[in-house]
């Protein structure tokens, strides 16, 4: 792979990652806490809707920081960072997508409350909903699974760690997409 190729994955990990944590952030702190503190959810509500992403947002964080700390080649860097992130990544995601249905079904239920409706469809400062935020990680995979693609594409030689590191991710998009139906 070309140095260049390389720089320009992990460029764009690291400025889609950063995009993702700050929507994470931005999204738990508004909904959430708002709706929590509002009494709009329960704390069990509050468990289904929002799951682990608290979890996921600091994995996402120590992904980030292992990007950005990424020196040399980059495909070698990649690899390492994707090494020590893949076994957590796959059990948050699993654990978020086998939730997605019950979250998106609590939503539904909770249509005719005309106090969560609003601040549900109130935006947060990025401008999203709350059932915008919580598709985040499902969309999340999916932009993983491209970028895992073109960086095994672009290596020109199979890189178990990378090659591994796609096929977790398209297993976990598979299963986001099925829960999605």
């Amino acid at each position: 792979m070309s140095g260049g190729d390389g720089n320009a994955v992990l460029a764009e990990l690291i400025s889609t990652e950063d995009l993702y944590v700050n929507a994470l952030t931005l999204g738990l702190d508004h909904f959430q806490k708002n709706l929590l503190s509002r009494n709009l959810i329960t704390q069990d509500e509050s468990q289904v809707l929002f799951s682990n992403l608290s979890s996921i947002l600091a994995e996402a964080k120590s992904f980030l920081a292992d990007l950005k700390g990424i020196s040399g080649e980059p495909t070698e860097g990649l690899a390492g960072v994707l090494q020590k992130h893949m076994n957590e990544f796959t059990s948050l995601y699993t654990t978020y997508v086998g939730n997605y249905g019950k979250a998106t079904a609590l939503l539904k239920n909770k249509s005719s409350d005309a106090n969560f409706q609003s601040a549900a469809a109130a935006q947060s400062e990025n401008g999203l909903s709350l059932s915008a935020i919580l598709a985040i990680p499902t969309n999340r995979l999916k932009k993983y699974a491209g970028l895992f693609k073109q960086l095994r594409n672009i290596t020109g030689k199979d890189s178990g760690v990378i090659q591994n590191a796609t096929k977790q991710i398209a297993g976990l998009v598979s299963s986001t997409t099925a829960a999605q139906k």
